[in-house]
């Protein structure tokens, strides 16, 4: 169901690496995978897909001050 929920949005490839990397036994610096699938995941959709992030930062609506 993950994975079904991962490939339907217009970001797919730094969601993938992030899913990848959870599900992993990754560990550098003390830190586990749940940190490093999270700054995976939004670097690889920065440098790859950033088109798709600007869309959806366009879409966001504007915080109340």
């Amino acid at each position: 169901m993950a994975l079904k929920r991962i490939t339907t949005g217009p970001l797919t490839l730094g969601p993938l690496i992030a899913f990848a990397v959870a599900v992993s036994d990754l560990s550098m610096f003390g830190l586990g995978p749940y940190f490093w699938s999270l700054v995976f995941g939004v670097a690889v959709s920065w440098a790859l897909e950033g088109e798709g992030v600007r869309a959806l930062r366009e879409q966001a609506p504007e915080p109340k001050s």
